[in-house]
């Protein structure tokens, strides 16, 4: 099994990245709805796609673990992805039965909820922009295996992914080629003793190349080049901290609350827009804390009975420790806790359909 990395200071830099991406993909959606794709792009570069790769690269850098074994922290990722996520879906296939704007069938539904959408429905899927769930789960899968294989497995699934990026032009895979590499190499970067700030501008050189070749990752090297220096912001900064921590929540709903508030108020004017992103941040935060709070009366009632006791009271939830903001990277693979036990914060992004010189892309 591969070393563990040391333990490592707080940095408020990765929290306000993740911020800023938070708000380029809302930004990039909310433009999309509008029908005003010429405010999605700056300078050639579109902003939701720039977004996107913010987080996978979060993500990557943050599923370092010092403390847990791979199955442990593969299963606490599982944990803090798919509950929210199943939330999340059920509202838009609710939405897609009643207004009937898209059709599905079951399988579509099983699919989608296992997590795996993105591969079996790639131009179907009812809520688009959850696409990356698929993408990073398959990630966490890789850096499972890579604990078990002794840190083996990570060069040989970038090396698959670089080949079958040049390879096929598959929508599920040229989402899932562009930001697992970018993940995997933010992987490597978060096992460094330190100098992160150089293991992301390494990043960024590296996807600068790839660029050359492919344009598709232009976004990634800008991506990696904002963590560069955000990585050398250490220290906390709370209101950072505390937006961080819906940051999953956020972008799971975030699509259902802009076509609500769309609906609702139309599109025409900007105050959607803002409705949307009250009522995004509110979700999120009722999402989050209702979810804490029924693991924490899980694990309070599982704890009674390995304990013998058969009572069906369970201890409230304020005295079971559910802070999943205090473990490394999404605890469920939800790149969306604000600060690891370390003081590493992790992160999530999210997605809309685009177009692009290889077909349609995820942005």
């Amino acid at each position: 099994m591969s070393a563990s990395p040391p333990a490592r200071r707080p940095m408020a830099g990765l929290d306000a990245a993740r911020l800023l991406a938070l708000a380029a993909v809302f930004y990039s959606h909310a433009c999309s709805l509008m029908e005003r794709d010429d405010l999605r792009t700056v300078a050639g570069y579109w902003v939701g796609r720039v977004g996107t790769a913010v987080f996978f690269l979060l993500s990557g850098f943050l599923a370092v673990s010092a403390v847990r074994t791979p199955g442990a922290a593969l299963r606490k990722r599982l944990v803090r992805i798919y509950p929210a996520f199943w939330v999340a879906l059920g509202l838009s296939f609710t939405a897609a039965a009643f207004t009937g704007y898209k059709s599905f069938d079951a399988w579509q539904v099983v699919s989608q909820f296992a997590g795996t959408g993105l591969f079996t429905h790639p131009d179907s899927l009812v809520g688009v922009h959850t696409w990356f769930v698929s993408a990073l789960l398959l990630m966490y899968v890789v850096v499972y295996l890579d604990g078990l294989a002794g840190g083996r497995a990570v060069p040989a699934a970038a090396a698959a992914l670089l080949g079958l990026h040049f390879l096929s032009h598959s929508v599920a895979l040229t989402a899932t080629t562009t930001h697992g590499l970018l993940f995997l190499a933010a992987y490597a970067v978060g096992k460094l003793p330190g100098s992160y700030w150089l293991g992301f501008a390494a990043v960024a050189v590296l996807s600068a190349g790839l660029a050359a070749i492919d344009p598709l990752f232009r976004h990634g090297t800008v991506a990696a080049a904002v963590l560069s220096v955000a990585s050398l912001w250490a220290g906390r900064c709370r209101p950072a901290r505390w937006f961080a921590g819906y940051a999953y929540e956020w972008f799971l709903l975030h699509g259902v609350c802009l076509h609500a508030a769309a609906y609702a108020f139309g599109r025409e004017s900007w105050f959607f827009v803002v409705s949307a992103a009250v009522g995004t941040l509110a979700s999120a935060v009722l999402l989050r804390h209702g979810l804490d709070r029924i693991g924490g009366r899980l694990k309070g009632l599982a704890k009674r009975r390995e304990n013998g006791d058969d009572t069906s009271t369970s201890l409230p939830a304020a005295m079971v420790e559910t802070d999943l903001n205090q473990k490394p990277l999404p605890d469920g693979p939800s790149p969306c806790s604000a600060s690891s036990a370390t003081g590493r914060p992790s992160a999530t992004g999210l997605p809309a359909a685009t177009s692009s010189p290889r077909g349609r892309h995820w942005a």
